[in-house]
């Protein structure tokens, strides 16, 4: 995982942000796609997921495989 647990801490300021970040990047559906598996899987949205991040990675892992980790690192740098 790439983002650290002061990251998580924060996940009201970036929840925003990753939002934006996934729409522009990968596209509405991409998002839309996400949000609807954190629902059936995890029961929880996209902010509920960053602040336990372990549901957000599983499902970013489950779409993109490996290149998850690539995203995490693209978005990170992207924020900082």
């Amino acid at each position: 995982m790439i983002f650290s647990s002061a990251m998580q801490n924060n996940y009201d300021a970036i929840a925003p942000s990753l939002r934006k970040y996934i729409e522009d990047n990968l596209g509405k559906s991409t998002l839309n796609k996400i949000e609807q598996r954190l629902m059936e899987r995890h029961g929880v949205g996209l902010v509920q997921a960053i602040k336990d991040f372990y549901k957000f990675d599983s499902a970013l892992r489950e779409f993109f495989g490996a290149a998850a980790d690539g995203l995490e690192l693209k978005f990170m740098q992207n924020i900082i």
